[in-house]
């Protein structure tokens, strides 16, 4: 009975499920890499900005001389008088989009990745602190078993 509970703090065993942890850790923080999404994120820019580059103006607009004759026809029944007042609506639009505070909307955008980056850091020094603190812990409760942990990370 004794062994059997001895052997639950056995260092070998210990460091080996410390083993399969950190290797979980490790895989869960490299999908959080910014430097992999932002390698994913250069990559659909490029695949995007490729098939819009694609695009041919002259193909997107159709013939429309047909529609121009029908025009022509029923200007007379055009609902003018009920749209006399829609550019007054679109001078006060675009009195309202002229007061928003675009480089303040930019500057917010702008501090987003080093929010990201300091983030990053504080979770992998707290991740890393807890290791230590476990691996303490059974060094203490182990006698003379000896482990280290080494835990880094980057921001690109």
């Amino acid at each position: 009975m004794v062994r059997d509970e001895l052997a639950l703090l056995d260092p070998a065993r210990l460091a080996d499920e410390l083993g399969e942890v950190h290797a979980v850790l490790r895989a869960t923080l490299a999908a959080y890499d910014p430097a992999v999404l932002a390698g994913d994120l250069d990559a659909l820019l490029a695949q995007v900005a490729g098939a819009i580059r694609g695009l041919d103006p002259a193909g997107l607009m159709p013939d429309l001389s047909g529609v121009a004759a029908q025009v022509a026809r029923v200007a007379d029944v055009l609902p003018i008088a009920a749209l006399e007042g829609v550019g007054q609506q679109l001078v006060a639009v675009g009195d309202e989009l002229r007061e928003l505070d675009v480089d303040g909307m930019i500057a917010t955008v702008d501090a987003i990745p080093p929010q990201v980056a300091e983030s990053v850091s504080v979770l992998v020094d707290t991740i890393r602190d807890e290791l230590v603190a476990l691996l303490e812990s059974i060094r203490y409760a182990g006698g003379s078993a000896s482990v280290s942990v080494s835990v880094s990370g980057s921001v690109g």
